[in-house]
């Protein structure tokens, strides 16, 4: 009798597990090593330094870049994981590529730089 793991199936007659993609070991329990995937984890990820699909071996972006091998960083205008959203930076605010966060230009404030930023000036006249 097998104690089979991770949704593994068991062959009875001789004891094994056969594990599903994405899982090796006597029992299943154990995921691929770092950059290995697929059926007994024998197939190699491509990712460079990037997260792999334990099934499929498909890349995992960080936010901010986005490729086959998350080689590209995202454009201006995009952001977050696979650089899948538009960013929403108004008056030439420039884009974060990780969280699509605004910086602001002078004169701009406001989460999107929508704001027009107020300056208040003084000045003082005194007569000696």
């Amino acid at each position: 009798m097998c104690k089979c793991l991770n949704g593994s199936s068991c062959d009875t007659v001789i004891g094994i597990c056969y594990c599903p993609p994405g899982f090796t070991g006597a029992d299943c329990s154990q995921i691929c090593p770092v950059d290995h995937y697929g059926q007994d984890c024998v197939q190699q990820c491509s990712c460079g330094s990037g997260q792999c699909d334990l099934v499929t071996g498909g890349c995992q972006c960080p936010p901010g870049q986005m490729g086959a091998r998350r080689q590209q960083g995202c454009s201006q205008t995009t952001c977050s994981p696979n650089c899948e959203l538009k960013c929403t930076c108004e008056n030439g605010g420039p884009c974060s590529p990780v969280d699509g966060s605004s910086t602001c230009g002078l004169g701009w404030t406001g989460n999107y730089c929508e704001k027009v930023k107020t300056i208040i000036i003084f000045f003082y006249s005194a007569k000696i």
